[in-house]
């Protein structure tokens, strides 16, 4: 009679909540952040390292616990080593995250959900220090 009813909305990231039910989990453990093809980064991030010019990855998925395995595994076949990659990494998160630092959203409730993305960003920048 006086029990608590709970809903779960399953493993969700925050864009998936935003979009199907209109709010957002601070924190969210399963937020992912979605990045832009290795094609359209600026070369200076790559310090001429591999040749990019033909490979399009399309879009990259990133986690608290960093960048998809299948775009690690594609840079290392260009870049050849594990300390290359992360440098790559480690610069494509830090300008993503200057990029979004940049920005105002307007709404307390944009800016929150916008401060939410740039934490993803920044638990899969750790990855990869």
């Amino acid at each position: 009679a006086n029990t608590e009813l709970t809903i779960s909305y399953g493993k969700k990231s925050n864009d998936s909540l935003l979009q199907y039910y209109s709010f957002y989990v601070s924190s969210n453990p399963h937020d992912t952040y979605i990045l832009k093809g290795i094609g359209e980064w600026n070369s200076e991030v790559f310090d001429g390292k591999g040749d990019f010019n033909n490979i399009r990855m399309g879009t990259w998925i990133v986690d608290r616990k960093g960048v998809e395995g299948g775009c690690e595994e594609t840079l290392k076949a260009i870049l050849e080593d594990d300390e290359s990659v992360k440098g790559v990494l480690r610069s494509i998160l830090e300008e993503e995250i200057m990029d979004r630092e940049k920005e105002n959203w307007g709404s307390d409730f944009l800016e929150g959900f916008r401060i939410e993305k740039i934490s993803v960003l920044r638990d899969a920048l750790k990855c990869y220090q």
